[in-house]
Protein backbone atom coordinates (compact mmCIF):
# COMPACT_ATOMS: atom_id res chain seq x y z
CA UNK A 1 0.00 0.00 0.00
CA UNK A 2 1.27 3.39 -0.67
CA UNK A 3 -0.20 6.75 -1.12
CA UNK A 4 0.95 9.48 -3.24
CA UNK A 5 1.22 13.05 -2.11
CA UNK A 6 1.36 15.55 -5.30
CA UNK A 7 0.77 19.02 -5.50
CA UNK A 8 3.16 22.16 -6.57
CA UNK A 9 6.28 22.86 -5.04
CA UNK A 10 5.14 24.98 -1.38
CA UNK A 11 1.83 23.05 -1.11
CA UNK A 12 3.09 21.14 2.30
CA UNK A 13 3.75 17.17 0.84
CA UNK A 14 6.38 16.85 2.85
CA UNK A 15 4.89 18.24 5.72
CA UNK A 16 1.57 16.72 5.46
CA UNK A 17 2.95 13.72 4.06
CA UNK A 18 4.83 12.37 7.36
CA UNK A 19 2.34 13.42 9.52
CA UNK A 20 -0.66 10.96 7.49
CA UNK A 21 2.35 8.38 7.76
CA UNK A 22 2.69 8.96 11.52
CA UNK A 23 -1.20 8.71 12.29
CA UNK A 24 -1.28 5.39 10.00
CA UNK A 25 1.77 3.70 11.21
CA UNK A 26 3.54 4.20 7.46
CA UNK A 27 6.64 4.73 6.23
CA UNK A 28 7.96 7.91 4.73
CA UNK A 29 9.91 8.92 1.47
CA UNK A 30 10.44 11.91 -0.51
CA UNK A 31 11.13 11.25 -4.41
CA UNK A 32 13.64 14.52 -3.93
CA UNK A 33 15.99 12.86 -1.35
CA UNK A 34 15.55 9.52 -3.15
CA UNK A 35 17.39 10.96 -5.91
CA UNK A 36 19.44 12.52 -3.59
CA UNK A 37 20.86 9.26 -2.72
CA UNK A 38 20.88 7.49 -5.45
CA UNK A 39 22.69 9.65 -7.18
CA UNK A 40 24.82 11.63 -4.57
CA UNK A 41 23.86 14.94 -5.57
CA UNK A 42 21.52 17.57 -4.60
CA UNK A 43 18.84 18.64 -6.67
CA UNK A 44 20.34 21.68 -7.64
CA UNK A 45 23.67 20.03 -8.94
CA UNK A 46 21.66 17.89 -10.79
CA UNK A 47 19.79 20.22 -12.83
CA UNK A 48 22.77 22.49 -13.19
CA UNK A 49 25.10 19.68 -14.54
CA UNK A 50 22.89 17.72 -16.57
CA UNK A 51 19.65 19.52 -16.76
CA UNK A 52 15.79 18.69 -16.65
CA UNK A 53 15.74 15.94 -18.73
CA UNK A 54 17.82 14.21 -16.69
CA UNK A 55 16.18 14.67 -13.64
CA UNK A 56 12.87 13.46 -14.66
CA UNK A 57 14.38 10.31 -15.77
CA UNK A 58 15.79 10.26 -12.13
CA UNK A 59 12.54 10.96 -11.04
CA UNK A 60 10.65 8.13 -13.15
CA UNK A 61 13.67 5.38 -11.82
CA UNK A 62 13.05 6.48 -8.03
CA UNK A 63 9.08 6.28 -8.89
CA UNK A 64 9.07 3.02 -10.34
CA UNK A 65 11.44 2.04 -7.11
CA UNK A 66 8.47 2.84 -4.60
CA UNK A 67 6.35 0.11 -6.49
CA UNK A 68 7.82 -2.41 -3.84
CA UNK A 69 7.38 -0.26 -0.92
CA UNK A 70 4.67 -1.08 1.52
CA UNK A 71 2.64 1.30 3.88
CA UNK A 72 4.73 3.95 2.54
CA UNK A 73 3.49 8.02 2.29
CA UNK A 74 5.63 8.72 -0.86
CA UNK A 75 5.92 12.48 -1.24
CA UNK A 76 6.35 13.61 -5.13
CA UNK A 77 7.99 15.88 -6.30
CA UNK A 78 5.74 18.76 -8.04
CA UNK A 79 6.69 17.95 -11.53
CA UNK A 80 6.83 14.19 -11.12
CA UNK A 81 3.05 13.43 -11.79
CA UNK A 82 3.60 14.84 -15.91
CA UNK A 83 6.55 13.18 -17.36
CA UNK A 84 7.37 9.47 -18.60
CA UNK A 85 3.54 8.20 -17.79
CA UNK A 86 4.23 8.83 -14.02
CA UNK A 87 0.48 9.83 -13.16
CA UNK A 88 -1.16 6.84 -14.54
CA UNK A 89 1.54 4.68 -12.91
CA UNK A 90 0.61 6.30 -9.57
CA UNK A 91 -2.66 5.88 -10.39
CA UNK A 92 -2.19 2.07 -10.93
CA UNK A 93 0.27 1.16 -7.82
CA UNK A 94 -1.36 3.40 -5.20
CA UNK A 95 -3.73 5.83 -3.88
CA UNK A 96 -2.96 9.57 -5.13
CA UNK A 97 -3.65 13.00 -2.98
CA UNK A 98 -3.47 16.36 -4.54
CA UNK A 99 -2.96 19.21 -2.10
CA UNK A 100 -4.58 21.84 -3.92
CA UNK A 101 -3.29 25.65 -3.56
CA UNK A 102 -3.69 28.80 -4.91
CA UNK A 103 -1.27 30.53 -7.06
CA UNK A 104 -1.18 33.38 -4.08
CA UNK A 105 -0.79 30.76 -1.56
CA UNK A 106 2.08 29.27 -3.83
CA UNK A 107 4.00 33.00 -4.31
CA UNK A 108 3.56 33.34 -0.05
CA UNK A 109 5.22 30.64 0.61
CA UNK A 110 7.99 30.03 -2.21
CA UNK A 111 8.88 33.81 -2.39
CA UNK A 112 10.37 33.29 1.08
CA UNK A 113 12.08 29.75 0.64
CA UNK A 114 13.51 29.71 -2.99
CA UNK A 115 16.89 28.53 -1.86
CA UNK A 116 17.16 24.56 -3.00
CA UNK A 117 14.03 24.99 -5.40
CA UNK A 118 16.38 24.88 -8.87
CA UNK A 119 12.95 26.10 -10.94
CA UNK A 120 12.33 29.58 -9.38
CA UNK A 121 15.79 30.01 -7.11
CA UNK A 122 16.93 32.84 -10.01
CA UNK A 123 13.70 34.55 -10.36
CA UNK A 124 12.16 37.89 -9.40
CA UNK A 125 8.85 38.47 -7.98
CA UNK A 126 6.83 38.68 -10.82
CA UNK A 127 8.48 35.87 -12.93
CA UNK A 128 7.69 33.74 -10.01
CA UNK A 129 3.85 34.82 -9.86
CA UNK A 130 4.16 34.11 -14.02
CA UNK A 131 6.04 30.99 -13.33
CA UNK A 132 3.90 29.71 -10.57
CA UNK A 133 0.37 30.62 -12.71
CA UNK A 134 2.37 29.25 -16.12
CA UNK A 135 3.28 25.31 -14.73
CA UNK A 136 0.03 25.44 -12.63
CA UNK A 137 -2.40 25.77 -15.85
CA UNK A 138 -0.05 22.93 -17.21
CA UNK A 139 0.16 20.48 -14.09
CA UNK A 140 -3.42 20.59 -12.93
CA UNK A 141 -4.66 18.61 -15.41
CA UNK A 142 -2.43 15.76 -14.06
CA UNK A 143 -2.78 16.62 -10.13
CA UNK A 144 -6.95 16.90 -10.49
CA UNK A 145 -6.47 12.92 -11.23
CA UNK A 146 -5.98 12.29 -7.99
CA UNK A 147 -7.70 9.90 -6.22
CA UNK A 148 -8.24 12.64 -3.52
CA UNK A 149 -8.13 16.41 -3.83
CA UNK A 150 -7.47 18.36 -0.53
CA UNK A 151 -7.05 22.07 0.08
CA UNK A 152 -3.64 23.15 0.98
CA UNK A 153 -4.51 25.94 2.81
CA UNK A 154 -5.29 24.89 5.79
CA UNK A 155 -4.83 20.87 6.08
CA UNK A 156 -6.20 19.61 9.07
CA UNK A 157 -4.46 15.87 9.47
CA UNK A 158 -7.15 14.14 11.35
CA UNK A 159 -10.09 14.81 8.59
CA UNK A 160 -6.89 13.78 6.57
CA UNK A 161 -6.47 10.06 7.87
CA UNK A 162 -10.61 9.59 8.03
CA UNK A 163 -10.85 10.75 4.63
CA UNK A 164 -8.09 8.30 3.25
CA UNK A 165 -9.23 5.56 5.44
CA UNK A 166 -12.65 6.04 4.58
CA UNK A 167 -11.89 6.04 0.75
CA UNK A 168 -12.25 3.10 -1.58
CA UNK A 169 -9.32 2.51 -3.03
CA UNK A 170 -7.79 2.66 0.21
CA UNK A 171 -9.98 -0.13 1.72
CA UNK A 172 -8.87 -2.23 -1.64
CA UNK A 173 -5.50 -1.16 -1.45
CA UNK A 174 -4.93 -1.97 2.01
CA UNK A 175 -6.63 -5.47 2.01
CA UNK A 176 -4.62 -6.45 -1.43
CA UNK A 177 -1.46 -8.40 -1.14
CA UNK A 178 1.22 -6.91 -3.04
Amino acid sequence: MRIYMLGYMGSGKSKAGKALAKSLGFSFVDTDHLIETKTGSGIPVLFGEHGEPYFRHQEMLVLEETFRLEKTVVSTGGGLPCFEGNMEKMLEHGMTIFLEASSGLLYQRLSHNRSGRPLIANLDEGELRLQINSHLKIREPYYRQSDLIVSAADIDVADLVQRVKSHPKFKLLNSEKH
